[in-house]
C-alpha cells in the first residue's frame, strides 16, 4: 500500500528539521567559549572536532553494514547510536560529572542525528524530478528558520549547560522518533542507477566531493584562526538569508543532469565571500558564504541523491567522504599554519578552485548560465506517456522534428538526463560554435554532403548508445522552412542507426512552439529582424517507446516511415491535429541535424 503523499512530505519535513537542527546545534557549539579559546585546556576543541568529523563517517557505516545485514538500508541502527552519545552525556550531568569526553560524545551523537535524518530523506519516496524544486524549496524554509531558532536560544540563553544538553540535545531525536515507525519496504523506490552513467557527471560528482570538503573545513578553518566571536541576531539573520537565497537558486533550475553545473558557482560565491571579510564587510561574508555553499551543496546533492539508497559504495564514499577528507585538510592547515597567510591567496585558491571546476563541469555550467539568462524567454513544458517510462540510465535515442536552433535546449529542459545530439556541419563549423560543440557539448558531426559512402558519424552515435547513453537525432536533416507542421521525409541515417542498435529504446518526440520563435525561420533566417521571445510557451510531447518487428527493421522505407508516423502521432499527445503521412523524396541520406 502506498502511502499518502502528504504524510510522506510530513516524514520529509521532519526530517529536513531533525537534520538542520542538530547541524545547527553542533555548528554554534563550536562557537561556544567552552570549545575554543580555551588555553588552560585546548583539548576540548580536539575532542568537540573530532567527534564533530567522526559522527558521519560512523554513521555512513553503521548505515551501510546495518542495510547489508537487514536486507534493505535502514537508518535505525544509526538513530539508535547516536541518541545513545547523547543519552550518556544528560546521564553524566544528572550524575554531576563533566568530561572532556563528554563534548566528543554530544558532537559524536548530534552529528550522527543529522546524518540519520538526511538518510531517512534519501530513503523516502522521490519526488518527481519536476518537481523537485519546488519540493526542495518548501522543505528548505522551515527547516532553516527552526535552526536560525535554535542557534539565538543557544547563544542567548543565561544557562547554556542545561539547555544544550536537555533541550537541543532531546529536540533533534523528538523530530526524528516518528520516522522510527516508518516502514520503508511500504514505500516505492526509485530505480537503480549505475554509479558513474557518463564521464561527466563522475566528474561533477567528485567536484561535489571537494566543494563539500572545503564547505566543512572553511569556516571551522576559521574559526580556529579567529577564536571565538560575538553571534549577534543580525549575523543569523544574514546567514539564514543567505542560505535561503542559494537554496531559492538551487530550486529554480533543478534540472538533475545540469545540477552539477552551479559548483562552479558556489566557488566563485566563496571567492567573492573571501573578499568581503577582507574588506571588512561581515554581515555581507555571511550572506555570500552561507548563499554559496547551500547552492553548492544542493547541487552536488541534487546529483548524487538518486544513486545512494541503493549503492552502499556510493553512500559510504559521499556520506563520509567531505567529513574526512575536511579533517584532513585541515590538519594540513593547521601543521602548514596557513592561516596566517593574507586573504588574497586564499580568494586566488578559490578562484582556482572555480576555474577547474567550470572546465570539469563544462557542459552542465554552460547549460545552467544559459538556462539561467533564457528563464524569462521559456516556458518549456514536457508531457506524454514516454516521458513517465524514461529511463535513467541505458542506450536511448530520441527523435524529434525540428524547427529552431534551440529544440536542443529546450528538449533538456524536458527530460532527467543527458544526451548527445547529431549536428549537421553546416551549423557545427560555425565560427565559435565548433569549440562549443566538440568541447563542451560533445556533439556528434554530420557532414552535410548527399552522396557519400561512408557514415562514421552513425558509428559514433552507435557506440554512444551501446554504452548506455542517449543520442538525440533531428531526421528531417534540416530546419523547418515553411509553417506547415508536417515534417520531411526522414532520412536513411535514423534507419541505420535503429538498424545497428535494435535493443536501444527509441522514443517519438514533437517540440512544439517552435515555430515563429527568435531561432527559427518563420518571417526570415534565425536571429534576423524578429523580436527576442519573451515568455513563450513550448511544449515537448514524448511518445510511448517504439516495438519494432523483423520486418520494420528489415526494410529502411518501412522504418523511416514508421519513425515519422510516430513523431507526427505525438502532436495529437498535445491536443494538435496530426499532420497527414505523405511520400516525398528523403532528404539526404545521410542528413541527421541542422
Amino acid at each position: 500500500m502506498v502511502p499518502n503523499p502528504a504524510l510522506v512530505f510530513a516524514w520529509l519535513l521532519l526530517a529536513s528539521i531533525g537534520r538542520w537542527v542538530s547541524l545547527a546545534w553542533v555548528g554554534t557549539g563550536l562557537l561556544h567559549e567552552q570549545v575554543f579559546a580555551q588555553p588552560q585546556a585546548p583539548g576540548l576543541s580536539t575532542l568537540y572536532l573530532a567527534g564533530f568529523f567522526l559522527g558521519p563517517a560512523f554513521a555512513a557505516v553503521t548505515v551501510l553494514v546495518a542495510g547489508r545485514l537487514a536486507g534493505q538500508p535502514s537508518p535505525l541502527v544509526t538513530l539508535a547510536a547516536g541518541a545513545c552519545a547523547c543519552l550518556l552525556v544528560s546521564f553524566l550531568d544528572l550524575l554531576g560529572s563533566h568530561p572532556p569526553w563528554g563534548l566528543f560524545c554530544l558532537a559524536f551523537g548530534q552529528a550522527m542525528a543529522g546524518i540519520a535524518a538526511w538518510h531517512w530523506e534519501c530513503l523516502l519516496a522521490p519526488t518527481p524530478w519536476r518537481f523537485r524544486g519546488r519540493d526542495q524549496g518548501i522543505r528548505l524554509a522551515v527547516p532553516f528558520l527552526a535552526a536560525g531558532t535554535v542557534v539565538l536560544w543557544h547563544w542567548n540563553q543565561p544557562d547554556p549547560v542545561f539547555f544544550e544538553r536537555w533541550v537541543l540535545g532531546i529536540l533533534p531525536w523528538v523530530a526524528l522518533v516518528p520516522l522510527a515507525g516508518v516502514s520503508l519496504a511500504g514505500l516505492p523506490r526509485g530505480p537503480v542507477l549505475p554509479l558513474w552513467p557518463d564521464r561527466w557527471e563522475s566528474l561533477g560528482l567528485w567536484q561535489g566531493l571537494v566543494l563539500a570538503s572545503a564547505a566543512l573545513a572553511a569556516p571551522i578553518f576559521a574559526l580556529l584562526v579567529m577564536g571565538p566571536q560575538p553571534l549577534d541576531a543580525s549575523l543569523v539573520i544574514a546567514a539564514l538569508s543567505g542560505a535561503i537565497l542559494g537554496g531559492l537558486v538551487a530550486m529554480i533550475a533543478s534540472q538533475p543532469a545540469r545540477q552539477i553545473g552551479w559548483l562552479a558557482v558556489a566557488w566563485v560565491l566563496l571567492v567573492i565571500a573571501v573578499i568581503a571579510s577582507w574588506l571588512g564587510s561581515i554581515h555581507l561574508t555571511f550572506v555570500i558564504t552561507t548563499a554559496g555553499l547551500a547552492l553548492g551543496s544542493l547541487a552536488w546533492l541534487g546529483a548524487c541523491r538518486p544513486r545512494l539508497p541503493h549503492q552502499g559504495g556510493a553512500w559510504l564514499l559521499y556520506q563520509a567522504g567531505p567529513w574526512l577528507v575536511s579533517l584532513a585538510v585541515l590538519s594540513v592547515l593547521g601543521i602548514a599554519r596557513l592561516g596566517e597567510l593574507p586573504p588574497w591567496w586564499i580568494a586566488l585558491a578559490g578562484f582556482g578552485m572555480a576555474s577547474w571546476s567550470a572546465w570539469l563541469t563544462r557542459r552542465a555550467f554552460v547549460e545552467q548560465i544559459l538556462a539561467t539568462v533564457l528563464l524569462p524567454c521559456y516556458h518549456v513544458r514536457g508531457s506524454g506517456p514516454g516521458l513517465q517510462v524514461l529511463p535513467p540510465a541505458g542506450p536511448l535515442l530520441l527523435v524529434a522534428n525540428h524547427t529552431s536552433y534551440m529544440d536542443p535546449f529546450w528538449l533538456g529542459k524536458a527530460i532527467p538526463r543527458r544526451f548527445i545530439p547529431m549536428m549537421t556541419s553546416v551549423f557545427y563549423d560555425l565560427p565559435g560554435v565548433q569549440f562549443l560543440m566538440r568541447e563542451v557539448v560533445g556533439a556528434i558531426r554530420v557532414p552535410a554532403a548527399l552522396a557519400r559512402k561512408t557514415a562514421p558519424e552513425l558509428d559514433e552515435a552507435a557506440a554512444i548508445l551501446r554504452q548506455g547513453g542517449c543520442v538525440l537525432i533531428f531526421p528531417e536533416g534540416t530546419l523547418r522552412r515553411l509553417e506547415a507542421p508536417s515534417t520531411k521525409l526522414f532520412g536513411r541515417g535514423v534507419a541505420m542507426l535503429v538498424q545497428q542498435v535494435p535493443e536501444a529504446m527509441v522514443i517519438p518526440v514533437w517540440i512544439e512552439g517552435g515555430w515563429g520563435s527568435y531561432f527559427s525561420y518563420a518571417g526570415g533566417q534565425p536571429g534576423e529582424n524578429k523580436r527576442y521571445d519573451y515568455k513563450r510557451a513550448i511544449s515537448v510531447a514524448f511518445g510511448l517507446p517504439m516495438q519494432f518487428t523483423a520486418e520494420d527493421l528489415a526494410d529502411q522505407r518501412i522504418l523511416r516511415r514508421r519513425l515519422r508516423s510516430e513523431v507526427h502521432a505525438c502532436r495529437g499527445l498535445l491536443g494538435l491535429e496530426v499532420p497527414p503521412d505523405k511520400t516525398g523524396p528523403s532528404v539526404g541520406a545521410d542528413a541527421a541535424n541542422d
